[in-house]
């Protein structure tokens, strides 16, 4: 039996030049998690919808607080993609929701993403009303995820660690840093030999603190392909020397 709506909702995707990161044949997988945010957006409004019920208060807005990102096969240009997202667990403090990318029936993407509501006034995490979610067939517990705990290793910039400014552009609706910049940011620090000699098959971020559009950024790299084939980014706010995100990307050949 095929899962009601108010379980998955699902949307298609192209990939089209403008996906593709430039001066490589790779997916911008910031992209593809823009597009999964949509998805989830509209079965939230869909579920409230049908439910009658607001999980958040106006206030209130939903924050991703770490995901992980797993990487089957690589999309390709012109592939169409289907994007789904359902709940898989839900409390008083966090959702957590799996998405799926498929093509052509196989799966190249799947991202685990934990969400938290935020009031945006005092910027605090807040409770969230789980139980509406709980009484329907809302919540697909098939699937789970145990996030690893991931451990900066380092918590302060050197001079040498690369500065990023602040676009205009970067800044979303909640007036900070929107969460998917801070991954572009890994990108741009990945040394080109790692990039074009390795594939990514795992991406973990774990967001620590928000950054404001007045802050300054650095971000420290370290490197381990002999043993872990990981990298690992870690964003700090200068502003107030701040973890403002640890970003793991497992490699290989």
């Amino acid at each position: 039996m095929e899962d009601s709506k108010l379980k998955v909702v699902s949307k298609e995707l192209v990939v089209t030049d403008d996906l593709i990161i430039p001066g490589t044949t790779q997916i911008d997988l910031t992209k593809i998690l823009e597009k999964a945010m949509e998805v989830s957006g509209l079965h939230d409004n869909y579920l409230q919808s049908q439910l009658n019920v607001k999980f958040i208060q106006d206030n209130h807005t939903w924050v991703i607080t770490q995901y992980e990102i797993r990487i089957l096969k690589e999309a390709e240009l012109n592939d169409t993609l289907e994007i789904d997202t359902r709940l898989i667990d839900v409390n008083r403090f966090f959702c957590t929701r799996r998405y799926s990318v498929v093509s052509d029936g196989l799966l190249l993407y799947e991202v685990f993403a934990k969400f938290a509501a935020i009031d945006m006034d005092k910027r605090r995490i807040v409770r969230i009303n789980p139980a509406p979610l709980e009484t329907e067939d809302t919540i697909d517990s098939s699937y789970s995820i145990e996030f690893s705990k991931i451990k900066a290793f380092t918590n302060e910039a050197n001079e040498e660690d690369l500065k990023v400014g602040i676009d205009e552009s970067d800044i979303d609706e909640n007036l900070h840093v929107n969460n998917l910049v801070y991954l572009r940011w890994a990108y741009s620090t990945i040394p080109s030999n790692i990039s074009q000699n390795y594939k990514m098959k795992r991406i973990e971020v774990k967001y620590e603190k928000e950054i404001l559009p007045q802050d300054t950024v650095a971000i420290c790299n370290q490197a381990d392909l002999e043993e872990s084939k990981q990298t690992q980014q870690v964003i700090i706010n200068e502003s107030n020397n701040k973890i403002a995100s640890i970003i793991n990307i497992e490699w290989e050949k």
